[in-house]
């Protein structure tokens, strides 16, 4: 896998093409990385906190421990990725195609998950340990359910 070297702080990413770079502890906060070409990169610990990933082809990519706080997802496409024991808090995966992603352990307190394409995913399994909430936004059709405990039963 080719290493990247440094990159700035705030990087401009905006269709780059860093397919299977390992990318792993880099800075990616607040970057407009629209349309980057990021499949099957390593991105472990990367910070995406605020970035604009809309439209990234994140296929396959290995994103451990990930910060995409508040980042913009629209569009991307993460099938397959493995994004276990990241935080997409308030992250926005409107019509993200999720399909094959893994999110063991994933923080997704107020994320918008309208429209994604979540078929095939480590996903509704997970929703309970993903620490969801009340302004978590579910596709159509998915159970509100899975984000509460379930009652006891007597």
């Amino acid at each position: 896998m080719p290493v990247v070297g440094a990159l700035p702080p705030r990087a401009l990413c905006r269709n780059a093409h860093w397919q299977g770079a390992d990318l792993s502890q880099q800075w990616f906060a607040g970057a407009d990385c629209t349309e980057a070409q990021l499949q099957g990169a390593r991105l472990n610990g990367a910070n995406f906190r605020g970035a604009i990933l809309s439209g990234a082809q994140m296929q396959d990519a290995v994103m451990w421990y990930v910060d995409l706080d508040s980042a913009h997802l629209q569009k991307a496409n993460l099938r397959g990725a493995d994004l276990a024991r990241s935080s997409l808090r308030q992250a926005s995966l409107e019509n993200a195609d999720l399909r094959r992603a893994i999110f063991k352990a994933a923080n997704l307190t107020g994320a918008n998950l309208l429209g994604a394409r979540m078929r095939d995913a480590n996903f509704a399994v997970q929703l309970k340990l993903a620490n969801t909430d009340s302004g978590t936004l579910l596709p159509q059709g998915m159970p509100a359910a899975l984000d509460a405990p379930s009652p006891p039963s007597r």
